[in-house]
């Protein structure tokens, strides 16, 4: 099977030009659907779409300031989607600072009450830790993204498990050298906070095309279809959209002995919100049928290297292994399950996979949730590739004899994967 970088660039070009920014639940989000769904037409004739509730952002406009030798001086800042907004009012709070990596080993966290909270790192993923910093009641949080030594706030979203338990207070990212700055002036440096706007219900839904084998026994093809705020999301994540387009296009064209379902998912960037209510709407058939996933997300960097998330057990990965090594393909494995993909979902029902992914930086990718995540950044014969190698894989997948037996989940991480899942997504409820 041969790919086409053409075909690839096209549909991200559409993805990132025509439409643009994708939020989940926005008007953008709704015309990537229908986009989806009738390229997806193209290749099967049972292309469907599961709509499901999301909160939207919906930001007018949102500014941060900080009084310094008496003057307000303005910042650059992306509200956090999920988050409560200031409706367009001040809010005004003296400055304190909070460093997440330590600080919650502290006893009492009232020191925050009310204040303007410089959270020197990403949220924690403690669902008890995040009951205590809401318990400590702060005016709002300004929260820098460690990973990054950004210059332009990187936009980001709650957990809606968390939110939804605990709630919220106006939340958002400030850029890391401002971080600096606004570190240097000081406990009690009064900061000014208006986000315009309010996060309101709305819907989002997967797109799913079919394509039935001989029997029901499934292979699932997944991307998300979402960016978040400030973002057209080339390679986060219009790229794992175009390869699966792809791969419908070359795998439609035999019928395998077992199933073949490809699935764009929506509101990932709301923590794979759209893979867990397919998963759990699905659960009984993914559960007696579901095979094997491969996920695709920001895997099309020019620059950077093969990391891919291998959640199966040791006779699987070693097969894939192989036949990676045969396509001159080879990658940075990564064994742990990661909660933050829409293959984790999967993982908590037992289903072994896959995320194909690339970095460019140590901590990921240096244009993470920014507005240099364009076109320029993407390599079309990368994509290729990787298109070549999944459908290669896949098309051995979807002939194989006792393919119940050969795709395993790995026992040793299940206990780690049921935990997370509970802690995070607030398990099968």
């Amino acid at each position: 099977m041969n790919s086409s970088a053409e075909n690839i660039l096209s549909d991200i070009r559409y993805l990132t030009e025509n439409i643009g920014v994708r939020l989940a639940g926005s008007p953008n989000d709704k015309k990537c659907r229908e986009y989806l769904l009738n390229r997806f037409s193209e290749y099967s004739n049972n292309v469907s779409v599961d709509e499901f509730p999301v909160m939207e952002r919906a930001v007018e406009n949102q500014q941060l300031a900080v009084e310094i030798n008496n003057e307000w001086v303005s910042f650059p800042c992306s509200a956090f989607a999920g988050a409560v907004t200031t409706f367009g009012n001040d809010l005004v709070a003296p400055l304190a600072l909070f460093d997440p990596h330590t600080d919650f080993q502290k006893q009492d966290l009232h020191f925050l009450r009310d204040k303007a909270v410089l959270h020197y790192g990403g949220f924690t993923q403690n669902s008890d830790n995040y009951r205590r910093l809401m318990a400590a009641r702060p005016a709002c949080l300004l929260v820098v993204d460690t990973r990054y030594t950004s210059t332009t706030p990187i936009a980001d979203g709650m957990f809606p498990a968390h939110v939804n338990s605990y709630g919220s207070v106006p939340t958002v990212n400030i850029t890391f050298f401002d971080a600096q700055k606004i570190f240097a002036c000081g406990e009690g440096t009064p900061v000014k906070l208006n986000i315009d706007g309010i996060s309101r219900p709305a819907r989002s839904a997967n797109v799913i095309a079919d394509f039935p084998g001989e029997d029901e026994q499934t292979i699932y093809l997944t991307a998300h279809l979402d960016t978040q705020a400030d973002t057209v999301g080339a390679d986060d994540n219009a790229i794992g959209c175009a390869i699966i387009l792809e791969l419908a296009r070359l795998l439609s064209q035999k019928k395998y002995k077992h199933t073949l379902k490809i699935i764009s998912f929506g509101a990932e960037e709301q923590l794979s919100v759209g893979s867990a209510d397919f998963v759990r709407r699905h659960r009984t058939e993914v559960g007696k049928y579901g095979r094997f996933v491969f996920n695709f997300d920001s895997c099309g960097s020019a620059t950077g290297w093969n990391r891919f998330v291998v959640n199966a057990d040791a006779q699987l990965r070693s097969i894939f292994k192989n036949f990676c090594d045969q396509q001159d393909i080879f990658f940075q494995e990564e064994l742990k399950p990661v909660p933050f993909l829409d293959q984790f979902p999967f993982s908590a029902a037992g289903i072994p996979g896959v995320t194909i992914g690339r970095r460019n930086c140590e901590t990921g990718l240096y244009y993470h949730h920014r507005p240099e995540n364009d076109i320029n950044v993407i390599s079309g014969k990368v994509a290729a590739q990787l298109t070549d190698l999944t459908a290669g894989f896949t098309a051995k997948l979807l002939d194989e004899n006792d393919l119940e037996n050969l795709c395993r989940f790995p026992v040793e991480i299940n206990a780690d994967v049921q935990n997370l899942w509970q802690e995070i997504f607030g398990g099968w409820d």
